[in-house]
């Protein structure tokens, strides 16, 4: 389950890179309008974040439950280990996912212009003529 989770949070991160750079060879290809490809590549990408912030959590949280060995949800003095303790650490000091949400709605669409420009510079420059 910890392998499964890792696997999904990479998937997540690496969607949320890839996402508007494949969008806007779809959209330079199908000569698609900029007024709906950006938002929902923005949208795409915001999904991503927060799916990984999801990912990462529970992640950590399958790492935090390993150390519980009698299951009830509560780690006893003879469970809290010196890695049980850096596990609950993790899961308790990352403001990161928490402000996700929030942070997402500003991050993606900057974050999707970013890219845009870049790839239509490089459209320029690779459909530019030589002298």
């Amino acid at each position: 389950m910890i392998t499964l989770l890792y696997g999904l949070k990479i998937i997540f991160i690496g969607l949320l890179f890839i996402t508007p750079i494949i969008a806007y060879m779809i959209r330079h290809k199908y000569r698609l309008s900029l007024l709906w490809v950006y938002p929902a590549t923005s949208i795409l990408c915001y999904l991503f974040i927060i799916g990984g912030a999801w990912a990462t959590d529970a992640h950590l949280s399958a790492i935090l439950q390993s150390y519980d060995l009698d299951g009830n949800g509560v780690l006893n003095d003879d469970e809290l280990t010196p890695m049980a303790t850096q596990a609950m650490q993790n899961v308790a000091n990352d403001t990161g996912r928490t402000i996700a949400p929030m942070t997402g709605l500003i991050i993606a669409p900057i974050g999707v212009a970013v890219c845009f420009v870049f790839c239509g510079f490089l459209m320029i420059i690779k459909t530019a003529k030589p002298r």
